[in-house]
């Protein structure tokens, strides 16, 4: 029996389309500060709730709650809002893009029903109030941050936009060069 903690998450995942456009943006910013660790395309995703490392056991429970689900949300659009950092631009560790759903509560009341979910089969609430964004790097040493600042009130970030149907529990593996994610089930957030 394998006993390795799986690390996971519960993500909207974006159409490859939408991602290729916003890695436009990231390869302009990879030019100017390449000590950033920016997101290549197949990291791209919106995390809805961290589910860190877990017991397979555990992972198992998780999926077959999401399974059980009746989310009932209908279909909603997302659209990607301002560069932004945490915790700020002064001093980064990671950059992002907002995102803003329309129905607005869509996404609360998504998190608040896996976050409730994940909670009964023993995964921990997030302590933090639920921030929906996309990250776009992390910065591991110092990074030339006010020439980034510079760069962004500068340039115009495109508004994306895209209709969310499904979720998916998505497994992390970290590797040297960063995490390998691959999706383990998707799960459709309305069912006729």
């Amino acid at each position: 029996m394998d006993n390795r903690l799986v690390r996971s998450f519960i993500a909207i995942e974006l159409p490859e389309s939408l991602r290729e456009e916003i890695y436009i943006y990231v390869r302009q910013l990879s030019i100017i500060a390449p000590e950033v660790k920016w997101v290549g395309t197949d990291s791209m995703h919106i995390t809805i709730k961290f589910l860190g490392n877990q017991q397979p056991g555990v992972v198992s429970q998780a999926k077959r709650k999401l399974s059980q689900l009746k989310f009932n949300i209908p279909p909603f659009e997302i659209s990607t809002g301002q560069f932004g950092a945490f915790p700020n631009l002064k001093a980064p560790r990671v950059y992002w893009l907002g995102i803003k759903a329309e129905p607005e509560k869509c996404l609360v009341s998504l998190n608040k029903i896996i976050e409730d979910a994940m909670e009964e089969v023993g995964i921990e609430r997030e302590q933090r109030q639920f921030s929906a964004h996309l990250t776009l790097g992390r910065i591991r040493d110092e990074a030339h941050v006010d020439v980034i600042e510079s760069f962004v009130k500068n340039q115009n970030f495109k508004s994306f936009n895209f209709k969310v149907e499904t979720i998916a529990l998505v497994r992390s593996m970290l590797r040297p060069d960063g995490a390998e994610y691959s999706v383990m089930q998707q799960y459709p957030l309305f069912q006729k």
